[in-house]
């Protein structure tokens, strides 16, 4: 899959914002979701070129960031746009499955558009995993 999406990393975001109905919308009712807490410790799953990021940031310019993501090439656009933010990012090249999230480390863990390529069973597992990297009363 990090070969599939690394071949699309160039054109990625265009794609995104003029074939997928509702994109334009819903990275920033995404954004609206994430409470503007300084340092708030953000876990976002499948980062990609960081869509969501763009507009996280303009509501939150203080969020720390850990993107994991298989694609490398697509995580370089993030660090590209955010250049001024790489501080606050903490960009993984990994998998979901097998990142360590870690206990108690995250306030908010989300994902846009990636859940769909996993099976009921796989999402069991992640979302175990996630609840466990979320601090008590993380969104």
């Amino acid at each position: 899959m990090s070969s599939f999406f690394n071949n699309r990393a160039d054109w990625y975001e265009e794609h995104m914002m003029n074939n997928v109905d509702g994109a334009d919308k819903y990275y920033i009712e995404t954004a609206k979701l994430i409470p503007k807490i300084n340092g708030l410790k953000v876990l976002d799953l499948g980062c990609g070129t960081g869509l969501e990021l763009d507009e996280i940031f303009k509501k939150n310019p203080t969020v720390m960031v850990t993107g994991v993501d298989l694609a490398k090439d697509m995580m370089e656009k993030i660090k590209l746009k955010h250049s001024d933010k790489l501080n606050q990012l903490n960009l993984i090249v990994d998998s979901y499955f097998s990142y360590d999230m870690g206990e108690s480390v995250f306030d908010v863990a989300l994902s846009v558009e990636t859940f769909h390529h996993f099976n009921h069973e796989e999402k069991t597992k992640l979302y175990t995993n996630i609840f466990k990297g979320l601090k008590p009363n993380a969104l």
